[in-house]
C-alpha cells in the first residue's frame, strides 16, 4: 500500500479524534493499515495480536458493528477497554477499531466512526483504498526466487 495512502487514512483519523479516545485503528483482514494513539499510550504486539483476533473472528465480520470490553494485558491488567469495532467498506474487509476506556462512551464512538467514514468517503479515500486492497501485494511481487514471505520492522518506531 502506498505510503501516501496510509497518510491519508492516519490524517482522517486523526481530524476526526475525541477526546474519549485512546487508539484508533485500521485494520484490513491481518494487516494494521494505521494506528492514531495519544503519546503517553503505547499498544504492544501482543495486545494487538489479542486485537486483531477479536476482530477477524467476531459476529461482525463483514458486517455490522458491536461495542464489547476488551481486556489488553499489556496495557492494563486490572481493568477493561471499550471497543467499537465496524466494517467500514462494502467491498473489502476493512475495520476501524475505536477504543475508550470509558464504558458510556458508545454514542461518541458512533459518531466518530461515522465522522470517519463521511470524510472517507468526501475525500475519495474509501475508493484508493478499495482499490488498492482489491489487488493485494504478495511475496511473488518481489520477484525475489522462494521467498515465502517477509517480515518489514521499523526499530526505531518498535514497530
Amino acid at each position: 500500500m502506498p505510503q501516501s495512502l496510509r497518510n491519508e487514512v492516519t490524517a482522517i483519523l486523526l481530524s476526526n479524534r475525541c477526546p474519549e479516545l485512546v487508539f484508533a485503528i485500521v485494520i484490513y483482514e491481518r494487516q494494521i493499515i494505521s494506528i492514531v494513539r495519544p503519546k503517553q499510550y503505547a499498544i504492544t504486539p501482543q495486545d494487538l495480536h489479542l486485537l486483531m483476533n477479536y476482530v477477524q473472528t467476531g459476529s461482525t465480520r463483514g458486517h455490522g458493528e458491536k461495542w464489547a470490553p476488551c481486556c489488553l494485558p499489556d496495557f492494563n491488567d486490572g481493568g477493561y477497554l471499550y471497543i467499537h469495532d465496524s466494517y467500514i467498506s462494502d467491498t473489502v474487509n476493512v475495520s476501524l477499531v475505536l477504543i475508550t476506556n470509558e464504558r458510556e462512551q458508545h454514542i461518541t464512538m458512533i459518531e466518530c466512526k461515522q465522522s470517519i467514514v463521511d470524510q472517507m468517503v468526501t475525500q475519495k479515500t474509501m475508493d484508493k483504498l478499495e482499490a488498492v486492497l482489491a489487488s493485494p501485494f504478495v511475496s511473488s511481487d518481489t520477484k525475489i526466487p522462494h521467498l515465502n514471505h517477509f517480515i518489514y520492522k521499523i526499530e526505531a518506531l518498535s514497530s
